[in-house]
């Protein structure tokens, strides 16, 4: 936005929300989603790491957020907790078709835990692809339980029937503000 069509009455809201989990647990397919109907202005990649913003104007306020995600590869291991630093927000991603996606989970939350920032930290654990039923190897139940256990808020996606996308973009919303 050009500084002369700045609305002065506008307030704005920037923060981040690291996106993890591994290869094909749908996370950029869950950003796609995301801006839908929404502006992106920035997307780019470096050093393992993508990054997007989204722009959306709610009751006046501007909110930008940027979404970082990654796989977590152990070489990009220092980058990743540098950026988690100045994280909010930190969705957890796994593969209701796939255990492997959850059980690596278990792995990266021990390991993200003691970032001496983790406690300052929303955490919501998401699992996508709850659309292929007769493929589930995770039930609701026990991704429910992962997330309780750790005090994460938790959600089933779709990022191809686009169920509680919507959702998890109004839960970022709101609690950047």
């Amino acid at each position: 936005m050009k500084r002369g069509n700045k609305n002065p009455n506008q307030e704005e809201a920037k923060s981040s929300c690291l996106i993890i989990g591994t290869e094909n647990v749908g996370k950029k397919s869950f950003i796609s989603g995301l801006k839908f109907g929404y502006q992106e202005t920035q997307s780019f990649s470096a050093l393992g790491m993508e990054m997007t913003i989204l722009k959306k104007c709610i009751n006046n306020r501007k909110i930008d957020i940027l979404l970082w995600y990654t796989v977590c590869n152990i070489k990009f291991q220092k980058v990743i907790q540098k950026i988690f630093e100045k994280m909010k927000i930190c969705f957890l991603f796994y593969d209701v078709t796939n255990r492997e996606s959850l059980a690596w989970l278990y792995t990266k939350w021990e390991e993200l835990k003691n970032y001496p920032t983790s406690k300052n930290i929303i955490y919501m654990l998401i699992g996508n692809k709850c659309d292929l039923e007769d493929k589930r190897e995770v039930s609701y139940d026990e991704g429910k339980e992962f997330a309780d256990a750790r005090n994460f808020l938790f959600l089933e996606t779709s990022t191809v029937s686009g169920k509680n996308i919507e959702n998890a973009f109004f839960f970022l919303i709101y609690n950047y503000q």
